[in-house]
């Protein structure tokens, strides 16, 4: 056996249980299904709204007063009760308290307005599990990387008053939980990693009072006459 002929078969020999060692080290990917997480119970969670054309996997960037749109909300539920601030691009601020265990809402549309009442069933811009139940094997479009996670990619077209919409969502294949929702030119960024709340919500006076005479003039069911 020539020099060279016997190096090569040495180098093979000796190298195979170091690959083969190497190749036990790799993580295995996780099998690909369909499922996605959102927390339960009493949680805290915020939507950062971006612009579509900058959420492909770039850093986000906030919305300009010209973009005339949401911003941010920031999300505490506890309970029956769940408790939203919505900031939008012009300095406005919408807030919502919503009652699941009366079926209503009291939506605050701005500082100098007070609290109306309005049936949950009318309610719209939930942001939780509710906005990931179509997600299914038939949606998905394949594996990206969005906001430095490797994400599951899904896609709908959605016919609504004449007009398509697409929806988009991204989901951490690690954690199976919602990192975007697009629909619309937008994309609300989900950060579902924060600290639970502590102490539970409480109705303010002045929507208490809202409630209590709604329930005065609506025992029987409330929700159907707002």
């Amino acid at each position: 056996m020539s020099k060279h002929l016997a190096f090569l078969y040495t180098f093979v020999i000796l190298s195979g249980p170091v690959i083969a060692h190497l190749n036990a080290q790799e993580p295995a990917e996780p099998p690909l299904v369909h499922t996605v997480t959102f927390p339960t119970g009493d949680a805290t969670w915020t939507v950062t709204f971006e612009k579509e054309e900058q959420a492909g996997g770039k850093p986000a960037k906030k919305l300009t007063k010209d973009d005339h749109g949401e911003e941010q909300i920031t999300i505490v539920r506890t309970g029956k009760l769940r408790h939203d601030v919505e900031t939008f691009t012009d300095g406005n601020t919408m807030e919502i308290w919503w009652n699941f265990g009366a079926d209503v809402a009291f939506l605050k549309e701005s500082a100098d307005k007070p609290f109306a009442a309005v049936s949950l069933g009318k309610m719209t811009g939930r942001y939780d599990q509710s906005y990931f139940s179509w997600v299914s094997a038939g949606k998905y479009q394949g594996m990206v990387v969005f906001h430095e996670k490797k994400c599951r990619y899904y896609m709908e077209e959605v016919a609504e008053r004449g007009h398509k919409d697409t929806l988009e969502v991204w989901i951490d294949n690690k954690t199976a939980k919602p990192v975007g929702f697009g629909t619309n030119g937008l994309v609300g960024i989900f950060n579902l990693d924060l600290p639970a709340p502590t102490t539970p919500l409480t109705l303010p006076d002045d929507i208490q009072k809202l409630q209590d005479r709604l329930n005065r003039f609506y025992p029987a069911a409330m929700p159907q006459h707002l």
